[in-house]
């Protein structure tokens, strides 16, 4: 075997890897192409030095010399924060861009990481799932990370030459957001999602342009594809230097992206724009019959709905104690996240929904990210006489 000495760098000289350092390993047929003529190459995880790298290597038959020795490259090149190990497969990798979000309320202004990728991230770690996000931002705005470094969350960070910024501004309370953008970045790619394997890709798309219908097509193939629908039908206007209010606009291509979609959600208000006029049970059903076979709709402080074969479920909704005190941000990406992850443990669709329901309030009544755990979550369900199954 031969290791490279740093990401993308062929070497052909051999060394000895110890066994104990190697702490995942895979066969990959991507990427092979390019710098192993077209082989599969195995893909290894290894610690050295004090840090996990991913590390690409290509096997030879017969017996090895330096003279015949053909070189093999890294994979990727990813570090894992603190010298973690990745696993061999992730529970569910998130997809979308990690936002700098100015939020406005009545008791002041925050700046701080927010988008689907990171509240979504963040919860899914602290209820015990391996996670993964694939994001990408301005090299300066690297701060926005720290977070998921301090959780140990692996990132599969793309260069962007813009970081997409909000400004959130809450007027009236909770009940009502206004949302500006300033910056956007730049489109997710094949390349960008070739290096992580899930057994879920969440996807969480900002803007209508972040990822496109093809690179979709393509996750279907791989993995199931969760998807919030919420990028898809904002209208960002024509964006120069300054603010643009976010609107939000019907999604014509709706049809040829949710045929490759296993679990949607959307909220009221952007199921609405999906299907005009009609009830939420009917709206999930119709677009359902597009695709997905689970349509998960949130409704802030009422009932959600969740939908599968026919079958329409509703979800009681808990109020926090103190709702002019709370930033309601990430709420609907925390909520599908206690979602995903208790659907993996659960064929029941109701328990899921009210799993997901109380760990959106957690979050809400303890303010930024969801931060407690399952055990939070069961806990207060039992304090409601509702405990879970």
């Amino acid at each position: 075997m031969y290791m490279p000495t740093r990401p993308s760098m062929l070497v052909t000289t051999p060394i000895d890897i110890l066994l104990r350092n190697m702490v995942a390993m895979k066969v990959a047929k991507w990427h092979s192409g390019r710098w192993a003529g077209g082989a599969p190459v195995v893909k290894v995880v290894a610690e050295r030095n004090g840090q996990a790298s991913q590390l690409g290597f290509r096997a030879i038959r017969g017996r090895r010399s330096d003279q015949n020795a053909r070189p093999c490259a890294s994979i990727g090149g990813e570090s894992v924060p603190n010298g973690r190990s990745y696993p061999m497969i992730f529970d569910v990798c998130v997809l979308g861009h990690i936002t700098k979000d100015v939020a406005i309320t009545p008791e002041g202004v925050r700046v701080a990481p927010g988008g689907t990728a990171y509240y979504t991230a963040v919860a899914l770690k602290h209820l015990g799932a391996r996670v993964a996000v694939i994001t990408k931002l301005r090299d300066t705005d690297a701060f926005l990370l720290h977070e998921l470094e301090k959780e140990h969350i692996p990132v599969f960070l793309g260069h962007s030459g813009a970081t997409t910024t909000f400004r959130n501004e809450y007027p009236e309370g909770t009940a009502t957001r206004q949302q500006w953008v300033k910056d956007v970045a730049e489109p997710f790619t094949f390349g960008d999602v070739s290096r992580c394997d899930a057994a879920i890709f969440h996807l969480g798309p900002l803007t209508k342009g972040d990822i496109p219908p093809e690179l979709i097509r393509l996750l279907a193939t791989k993995a199931q594809v969760s998807m919030d629908v919420q990028g898809f039908v904002r209208d960002m206007g024509k964006r120069g230097r300054g603010w643009v209010r976010v609107r939000q606009r019907a999604w014509k291509e709706k049809r040829e992206v949710l045929a490759f979609v296993n679990i949607l959600k959307a909220s009221e208000d952007e199921a609405d724009i999906l299907c005009p006029g009609l009830h939420l049970s009917e709206i999930a059903r119709e677009l359902s019959g597009y695709g997905p076979q689970e349509v998960v709709i949130t409704c802030g402080a009422d009932p959600s709905l969740v939908y599968c074969a026919g079958n329409t479920y509703r979800i009681p909704a808990y109020a926090p104690r103190n709702t002019g005190a709370v930033d309601p941000t990430g709420c609907g990406d925390t909520y599908m996240a206690g979602y995903l992850f208790y659907r993996q443990k659960t064929d029941r669709l109701d328990e899921a929904g009210k799993f997901a329901a109380i760990t959106a309030f957690v979050k809400l009544e303890r303010g930024g990210p969801f931060t407690g755990g399952e055990k939070d979550v069961r806990d207060f369900a039992n304090a409601v006489g509702q405990p879970l199954l």
